[in-house]
């Protein structure tokens, strides 16, 4: 009894119906480590193998690990990646970790069109693609447009107070966060 190699092609079995892993292949495959909506790998010594750190139910893929994150690369240039990584509750965005592409940017696009991005240098540009030199200065924050709504800020406070919103401007002395008075 049993199949017989090659015999069955394209054919229809029953849902109900068994078959036997040894009559699949002559070195069967046999799965290990499986528990409900985990997503199986096969190794080189024909194992599927079940991972218990990445499991899916049909709705969301879910990667579980000390530090767990999403891999992308990209292959049309020098295989640089990007990587999405959970840490201690903190999201890390990352764009061409391995360096192998330079000057690399995180855009932001809606609707088929870029609406800000971060340069390579940490600049968060809003309307544009890259830095603007304004009297001398690339700022970190830059906002950029052809309009009154597209190229404006606004700092609004709603309460049932007398207070106002506020832009703060300061300089310190010290270091970066210091509070070190300016003296003339």
């Amino acid at each position: 009894g049993g199949i017989k190699d090659d015999s069955i092609v394209n054919a229809d079995i029953k849902s109900d119906a068994a078959i036997a892993l040894s009559k699949l292949a002559s070195t069967p495959a046999v799965l290990t480590g499986s528990t409900n909506n985990t997503i199986c790998t096969v190794t080189a010594a024909n194992t599927i193998q079940g991972e218990s750190g990445l499991t899916y139910d049909g709705a969301d893929l879910n990667i579980s690990n000390n530090i767990p994150q999403l891999l992308l690369t990209d292959t049309n240039s020098n295989n640089s990646y990007g990587r999405v990584r959970g840490n201690g509750g903190n999201l890390v965005l990352s764009a061409d970790v391995n360096n192998a592409t330079g000057s690399s940017i995180i855009n932001f696009e809606i609707d088929g069109s870029e609406k800000a991005r971060w340069d390579t240098s940490g600049r968060l540009l809003i309307g544009h693609t890259s830095s603007i030199n304004s009297y001398g200065a690339e700022s970190q924050l830059q906002v950029s447009g052809t309009g009154f709504a597209n190229s404006s800020l606004a700092i609004r406070r709603d309460s049932a107070d007398t207070g106002a919103g506020a832009i703060i401007l300061s300089k310190s002395r010290g270091s970066q966060g210091g509070v070190t008075v300016v003296q003339s």
